[in-house]
């Protein structure tokens, strides 16, 4: 058996806001910065890193509560550099339930008219590339949480009803808002679901206890995802107990991203779901140069189809650029030794080698 692995390492408009002196104020409320940042920013990147680390692309700045915002959640941007957040409105049921009939008028709501012009400018600054209005929706417990605030923690068991009521109905309205922002990003253009119905990015349903799972997120999840046949899931801090329930909403690929109570020898004896594996900014940091190879060896040994990272605006040093190479080197290894046959065992014996 072949198995496969990749390896990668991306930056992130972080990076070239870093680069550029821009700040995330700056960039979030005016596009001439935003513009900079992936002009100017992409070529210091470009010469910070070399060809060997990805470069992200050029979109609207990232808000990851675009649909809540169209149903009147209030977003936030902090002028201290902060990332955009939403002010809990606290809805009742019954309230959060009308929401869902929205017919979503974008060009018309909020910030949208704002940030479609946002995009216009950058297509303008960049008529060669595919632009993104990064105005996404979460997930359905995550958007359950984002208009009930922490009551949702205490609704699971004082309104297991409404709470079921309303998971199983926002799939549905996520789809219809995916719809409209493809509208109006792209009016002459064939509508397309930004968001849905192949990946889903789920943070707070890792909060909810697994034995709550089967009533209220597996359903809202199922419903959700459809019948695509890819099923991404982004879903952090999980625990092994989480993980056999993926299988049974039909997930195809996980990204457990930050999930401290969470290994790939536990992620592997747990499900058989492929998954791949992120050096995330505090481990980066915190390991040395044995620590990072060995991190991607045992990914590897223990069952991950890949590693991945993303700089931010802490990777701009020498410090930091050597330890991209020793990361990208180590799954450049793993990745040959899998291409000639080598077993997880013949990968698991680089460890401290």
């Amino acid at each position: 058996m072949i198995h496969k692995f990749d390896v990668s390492v991306t930056s992130t408009v972080y990076t070239y806001l870093k680069l550029t002196g821009t700040s995330l104020y700056d960039y979030n409320r005016n596009p001439e910065a935003g513009i900079a940042a992936y002009s100017e920013g992409r070529k210091l990147a470009r010469e910070t890193f070399g060809d060997k680390v990805r470069l992200g692309g050029p979109g609207t700045p990232s808000i990851s509560y675009g649909f809540n915002h169209a149903m009147g959640v209030e977003l936030v941007f902090p002028e201290d550099d902060g990332e955009v957040s939403f002010v809990c409105p606290h809805w009742d049921f019954d309230e959060a339930m009308s929401r869902l009939d929205t017919e979503f008028d974008l060009s018309r709501t909020g910030e949208f008219p704002f940030y479609l012009e946002y995009l216009r400018k950058l297509e303008k600054a960049f008529p060669n590339e595919k632009i993104k209005m990064s105005m996404v929706a979460e997930g359905p417990v995550t958007d359950a949480w984002i208009v009930r605030g922490e009551d949702f923690f205490f609704d699971l068991y004082d309104d297991p009803d409404r709470v079921k009521e309303y998971l199983l109905a926002l799939p549905e309205a996520i789809f219809r808002y995916d719809m409209a922002l493809s509208r109006l990003c792209r009016p002459d253009g064939p509508v397309e679901q930004v968001n849905c119905r192949s990946t889903v990015c789920d943070d707070i349903a890792g909060l909810v206890s697994p034995e709550l799972w089967p009533e209220f997120v597996i359903p809202a999840l199922k419903k959700y995802f459809g019948d695509s046949e890819r099923k991404q899931a982004h879903v952090e801090g999980m625990s092994a107990s989480h993980l056999p329930y993926l299988e049974e909403v039909g997930v195809t690929g996980y990204d457990p991203s930050v999930s401290p109570q969470l290994t790939p020898a536990l992620i592997s004896a747990n499900c058989s779901i492929p998954f791949g594996w992120r050096l995330n900014t505090m481990q980066f940091h915190s390991l040395d140069d044995d620590g990072i190879r060995n991190f991607v060896f045992e990914a590897a040994a223990d069952g991950a189809t890949g590693c991945f990272s993303y700089t931010d605006s802490t990777y701009c040093t020498p410090e930091s650029v050597r330890k991209i190479d020793i990361f990208l080197k180590a799954g450049k290894t793993v990745k040959n030794m899998f291409e000639k046959g080598a077993t997880r065992q013949d990968i698991a014996a680089l460890r401290n080698s």
